[in-house]
């Protein structure tokens, strides 16, 4: 019985691993973007010279596409693996964000804790 059970949850895992990447993801480029934008805060950024700051305008650049271009790609791509997932599954997925993008721009994704629960019929 708890073989099977344990069974059940790692073919669980294996098809939501795809998803589970795309939030580590976002997680990451989020994260990038709240450094960046604490960075810009520093009043002395610009006055550093010199290769270093050649380096450090090139990633904020990196940075800015990153969050512009990948992230509303990888945001509607994640919103549709969900809804994929969840019909061939019959599950409902909720996943905990500690960020609130989702909150704040309505997207139609029920994210509140890593839970699995059985549609209603």
């Amino acid at each position: 019985m708890h073989e099977e059970h344990l069974a059940a949850c790692k073919m669980r895992l294996e098809t939501m691993l795809p998803i589970l990447k795309m939030f580590d993801r976002r997680a990451f480029i989020l994260s990038e973007d709240a450094a960046m934008k604490e960075a810009l805060t520093d009043p002395n950024r610009l006055l550093g010279r010199g290769r270093g700051m050649a380096e450090q305008l090139k990633k904020e650049e990196k940075v800015r596409n990153m969050v512009n271009k990948e992230l509303p790609k990888l945001r509607e791509k994640l919103r549709v693996a969900i809804v994929e997932y969840e019909s061939s599954v019959g599950l409902n997925l909720k996943v905990c964000c500690t960020n609130t993008f989702f909150e704040k721009k309505s997207v139609g994704l029920n994210l509140k804790v890593w839970s699995m629960n059985a549609q209603s019929a």
